[in-house]
């Protein structure tokens, strides 16, 4: 469990870096269009080179990635700390990140269905970094996780003390006792 603790971080990293890596390709008709990766298809600029060519494109900022993208940065930052609150907050941004991701691609193959309404013209192809961030963010919440359920199984029980009782009062045979 050691180990899983100081690698713990890594896995947002491979995420974050999935971002950068190419994310989707988009082609027509076995003719590659573009591929983007997550960073470009997260700031619109990869809206804006398919605006280009197809008006039906919507481009601009896709806030899915971007909340994906903050839930890796944050689970990073939280992974470093090894209190319980920050294990299991890791572990939350990873299933929220995950979430995000899952509700991008649901809306861009919507998006890219609805577009090529009566035939299979354009195609949505997920690469290597859409695959990286999916599979590690599922990592990262599942590692998180079971870390902190180990640890607080392993928490001591806490002490009771017991307390001394106050002495009992004693009276001495001079005093009379009313």
């Amino acid at each position: 469990m050691e180990l899983l603790k100081k690698i713990s971080p890594a896995f947002y990293v491979v995420i974050i870096v999935g971002f950068f890596l190419p994310f989707i390709e988009i082609s027509c008709s076995s003719t590659s269009l573009g591929t983007f990766s997550g960073y470009t298809v997260m700031t619109g600029d990869a809206g804006e080179s398919l605006a280009k060519t197809n008006k039906d494109v919507k481009s601009g900022m896709n806030i899915e990635l971007i909340f994906a993208f903050l839930m890796a940065v944050a689970g990073l930052i939280l992974a470093f700390f090894k209190n319980p609150k920050t294990i299991m907050g890791s572990a939350i941004a990873g299933l929220i990140g995950f979430i995000f991701l899952m509700i991008f691609k649901s809306n861009l193959d919507s998006q890219i269905t609805s577009i090529s309404q009566f035939a299979q013209i354009l195609q949505i192809h997920y690469k290597i970094g859409f695959w990286l961030c999916f599979v590690f963010f599922l990592i990262a919440m599942i590692v998180h996780a079971l870390i902190f359920f180990t640890e607080k199984k392993q928490e001591p029980a806490a002490v009771t003390v017991p307390v001394p009782s106050p002495p009992a009062e004693t009276h001495s045979p001079d005093e009379k006792t009313t």
